[in-house]
């Protein structure tokens, strides 16, 4: 049986202990979440670049010569050459954006997303090295800091 006197719920103390839990585990893992998500939207940057340094090299196989940038939008860029009316797209992830330059015997390449923090960058003197990359800063053939 229940005594009159007595209540029913939590402490004060208890609820401020329950609040200083949830804010100290809130406090470690939303960081970590942000570096996470920022990791992530790097990885997707150096995938694009992979993707066009492929698509350049394939390029640079059946034609004999790099393309060029023709329509550059934010979701695709347009390569061609000047000898044939071929065009290959070279698609670009979600809040992806990238660029070429050059054309005809070589090729410079960067991209970079949105919520990354890195600009990443190839070029046709070395893509076999971007295409080993682990991914990681130091491993990629280039980071350019500020694409251009």
């Amino acid at each position: 049986m229940r005594n009159s006197n007595q209540q029913c719920g939590f402490t004060l103390v208890e609820l401020m202990i329950v609040v200083a839990i949830i804010g100290i585990l809130a406090a470690i893992a939303i960081p970590q979440f942000a570096a996470h998500r920022t990791k992530s939207f790097n990885a997707t940057a150096v995938s694009d670049l992979r993707s066009g340094v492929t698509i350049f090299e394939a390029f640079m196989a059946d034609y004999a010569e790099y393309p060029q940038a023709n329509n550059v939008t934010t979701s695709s860029i347009t390569l061609s050459d000047s000898s044939s009316p071929t065009s290959v797209v070279w698609a670009l992830s979600n809040d992806v954006s990238a660029g070429s330059g050059g054309g005809g015997s070589t090729y410079t390449l960067y991209s970079k997303h949105e919520g990354g923090d890195e600009c990443y960058g190839a070029s046709d003197d070395q893509p076999q090295a971007l295409l080993a990359a682990t991914g990681t800063k130091g491993a990629v053939l280039a980071t350019v800091g500020t694409c251009p």
